[in-house]
């Protein structure tokens, strides 16, 4: 977010640079323009906009989160019931590549243990 508002902010700042001093007129109508276009390439690739379908919820009470696809891969950290990531591909047969909500920790879990539905109800 605080990227997004000095990005937004540094956008606006040029707009005035460069239309400010002709037309007030101008400048503002560029100025909007920018941060409607801006505004909205952020929130179509930002993972805080990610449809509820691609969360998924830790169905087991401590899942490793692995560095990579298999079991040989080293443990990042573990997930307890009901922790939330986010879906950021298949990995291969039996895995998935998530993001944890909670650390933004990134990973391989084995797709046993995870469920778009809160195992919580």
């Amino acid at each position: 977010m605080i990227r997004l508002t000095l990005f937004l902010t540094a956008g606006i700042v040029g707009a005035m640079l460069v239309f400010g001093t002709e037309d007030p007129d101008l400048a503002r109508a560029e100025i909007a323009a920018t941060v409607v276009e801006t505004v909205t390439a952020v929130a179509e690739t930002a993972p805080e906009t990610r449809a509820a379908q691609d969360l998924l919820f830790v169905t087991g009470s401590r899942v490793n989160l692995r560095a990579g696809p298999s079991t040989g891969h080293a443990v990042l950290r573990k997930l307890g019931l009901g922790d939330v990531a986010v879906l950021l591909g298949p990995g291969p047969e039996g895995w998935t590549r998530i993001r944890d909500i909670e650390t933004g920790a990134v990973g391989f879990m084995s797709s046993d243990f995870l469920s778009p539905r809160d195992p919580a109800g």
